[in-house]
Parts: structure tokens; C-alpha cells; sequence
């Protein structure tokens, strides 16, 4: 923890974020948790800790087994980009199911005190575009080719919109903004 509150300090950030939640035990993000607000939080400022606990869809008691005043402030809401890739981007479903994904999600979180974070979709994922073609699978070694139909776009745009609406922290996948493709790691981690 003095490692982590030490790269803090030297660059002044408001945050963490904790990768692959699940590979620790959750005593481990407490301890960052408590280590950090006790050096840093005073009445004006308070350390903001996200984790990435991935996912499926539905999994909503295990992302609230971490939150709350002594874990993470937020994670990142998987049920949700699960939703949106199935309904928007894979056009099955309603829009009726990501409006229960996402009250499922507050109800089951409800007095945490959590911000979750929406996002569409992130590195361990294939890309939401490649999803909205229908060319998610093959070689991830292998560039997908760049979107060109308007109505990926028009997917691409829709899901982004649902996704800044909603409450919550939106995040951003570097090129979910300009529809890039990827079909998995690594081409989803292509230069932009």
C-alpha cells in the first residue's frame, strides 16, 4: 500500500484504479482502500478507488461484495455493457432489458455509496463496433476491418448516448468515440 500511496503522491491523482479484482482477495483492496483515504482524504478532498472486477452479465452480488465505505468507491458496471453489446450492438433484446439491468444494478448496490462505471466496453472485450458488423470472432492478431456502414455508427451512438445518460461515471474506452473495430487481445488494444 505504501507503494501505491507513494505513486499518488507524485503525480497528485484524485484516484486508483485496482485491476482484476477477483485475482485478490478482497482484504487486499481494503487495506488499499483504508491505506490511502487515511494519508489523503481530509473535508474538501476524498480519494476516489475504482476496480475492475470483469464480469458477465448478471453478476451484480459480486461486484457488491467490494463496494461500499471501507472498499471501492465504484467499479465498472459489466452487467450494464453486457446489456447494451446484446441489445444494441447484437440487436437482440429490448431496451427494455437494459432498463433491468440497470435498476437490478442500483436496487442490488442501493446504500453503498457507489458511482458505477458505464462504459460500452473495454480491452478484454472485442470492440463494440466489431460486435454492431457481426465480425467479433477470428483472428484477434489479424485487424478487423474499419466500420463503414452508417448504421454501426448509428449503433455505436446510441449505446454511447444510453451509456452518458445514465447515472454513474462514464468511461471511455479510448476509439469507442470514432467506432474503432478490434475482434479480442490484442486488436483491441490497436493504436487509435
Amino acid at each position: 500500500t505504501s507503494d501505491i500511496a507513494a505513486w499518488v503522491d507524485e503525480f497528485g491523482a484524485d484516484g486508483v484504479r485496482i485491476d482484476a479484482i477477483p485475482m485478490m482477495p478482497r482484504s487486499a483492496n481494503r487495506r488499499i482502500a483504508a491505506a490511502l483515504r487515511a494519508r489523503f482524504d481530509h473535508s474538501s478532498f476524498k480519494t476516489w478507488l475504482i476496480g475492475e472486477n470483469f464480469t458477465g452479465p448478471g453478476a451484480f452480488e459480486l461486484l457488491k461484495a467490494h463496494l461500499g465505505p471501507y472498499g471501492l468507491n465504484t467499479e465498472f458496471h459489466f452487467p450494464l455493457m453486457w446489456a447494451l453489446r446484446q441489445t444494441i450492438a447484437s440487436g437482440q433484446g429490448s431496451m427494455g432489458d437494459i432498463a433491468t439491468t440497470f435498476e437490478t444494478g442500483e436496487r442490488t448496490w442501493a446504500g453503498s455509496g457507489a458511482v458505477m462505471g458505464v462504459m460500452i466496453g473495454n480491452h478484454d472485450v472485442p470492440r463494440f463496433a466489431s460486435v454492431s458488423v457481426g465480425d467479433a470472432g477470428g483472428d484477434a492478431w489479424t485487424s478487423a476491418p474499419l466500420a463503414s456502414d452508417s448504421s454501426v455508427f448509428a449503433k455505436q451512438s446510441l449505446a454511447l448516448g444510453i451509456a452518458a445518460a445514465l447515472p454513474g461515471a462514464l468511461f471511455l474506452y479510448y476509439g469507442d468515440e470514432v467506432a474503432l473495430t478490434g475482434r479480442g487481445d490484442p486488436d483491441t488494444r490497436r493504436v487509435l
